[in-house]
């Protein structure tokens, strides 16, 4: 089972990503931006998409993560704070621009793999001063805005890509499409479903917790029908399903 792996920066919309990952039938996890290198390599990740967040990559203390992570060599998409941090440890240049760009923004694409089957121009959702003033070396420009020389980039040699806007949102035209492109450039495949996400999470606690006794809680809770809906998936409950196993089998391993 292939996996993508959601680097948080501390955006508000990091979950709206996994959100359409997943329901993109591609298992995902989100992990913070100070996870250690050792606890993502064991997670060994087919591509990595970096998030937004409300920081500036230039100012001290800003958040960056272990750059080792990048020598694993998967394909690895930037978004917003995430375009700029890989700009930046590239040898790029992000500085605070001098015009924002903030909701609807008209975005004019180039030829990009990124961009397969979209409009030359739409419409995408934007909120950001900071831009990118210089792109590293071997990378080129993707997209571009009225006011954003660099909207969107690419190393295809290293399979760097990365969008100053937002395609998590609903706001953004052609958005759940970007995600998509990007899932296939890392050729990963939808074929994860609840059904077999069980039997495979099974299976991982048989073989952490070997001969020994785990624990299992569970919370019962009456959901009136008028408050069901027909459009409930099974995305949207995977991760809980995950956190609770993942949680079981590190804290609750049982000698016999």
């Amino acid at each position: 089972m292939k996996k993508v792996l959601i680097i948080d920066f501390g955006g508000q919309t990091v979950q709206l990503i996994a959100k359409i990952i997943r329901k993109k039938h591609v298992y995902c996890e989100v992990f913070s931006w100070r996870a250690d290198y050792e606890k993502i390599a064991e997670y060994n990740p087919d591509a990595i998409i970096l998030s937004g967040g409300n920081d500036s990559t230039y100012r001290e203390n800003s958040p960056a993560m272990d750059e080792r992570v990048f020598d694993l060599g998967v394909p690895v998409l930037g978004i917003c704070y995430g375009m700029h941090y890989l700009a930046r440890i590239n040898g790029g240049v992000v500085n605070q621009g001098t015009v924002g760009e903030f909701g609807r923004t008209e975005l004019n694409v180039r030829n990009s793999e990124l961009f397969k089957g979209i409009p030359k121009k739409f419409n995408c959702w934007m909120s950001h001063f900071d831009s990118v003033q210089k792109l590293p070396e071997g990378f080129t420009v993707a997209a571009t805005s009225k006011d954003c020389a660099v909207a969107a980039y690419e190393c295809k040699k290293r399979k760097i890509y990365a969008v100053q806007f937002h395609p998590e949102v609903v706001n953004c035209d052609n958005g759940e499409k970007i995600l998509e492109n990007f899932l296939k450039i890392a050729q990963i495949k939808g074929d994860w479903y609840l059904g077999n996400f069980i039997d495979i999470t099974v299976n991982e606690i048989r073989e952490k917790v070997g001969k020994g006794k785990v624990l299992s809680l569970f919370r019962a809770e009456w959901i009136p029908p008028w408050r069901l809906r027909s459009s409930t998936k099974p995305w949207a409950v995977s991760s809980c399903v995950y956190t609770l196993t993942t949680v079981l089998c590190e804290k609750t391993k049982l000698s016999k």
